[in-house]
């Protein structure tokens, strides 16, 4: 987040349990609130694992152990 702005892109990496690289991604947010930005990092993460999740063929119930 740009202090002099308020401009702030939110972004991550997300590794397997090894450490090794699975995918990165950013997302530009525009004028918003750190607590915004927090958000927003989450729920982009949440996304996109879900959606290589479905991809993938993965059953959440097992790759999660929430059966």
């Amino acid at each position: 987040m740009e202090r002099d702005t308020g401009k702030a892109t939110a972004g991550d990496v997300v590794r397997d349990m090894n450490g090794n690289w699975i995918l990165g991604f950013n997302h530009y947010l525009g004028n918003c609130t750190p607590f915004e930005l927090e958000l927003w990092g989450v729920l982009d993460e949440i996304l996109i694992m879900l959606k290589k999740l479905i991809q993938t063929g993965h059953n959440a119930d097992r790759q999660f152990g929430t059966s």
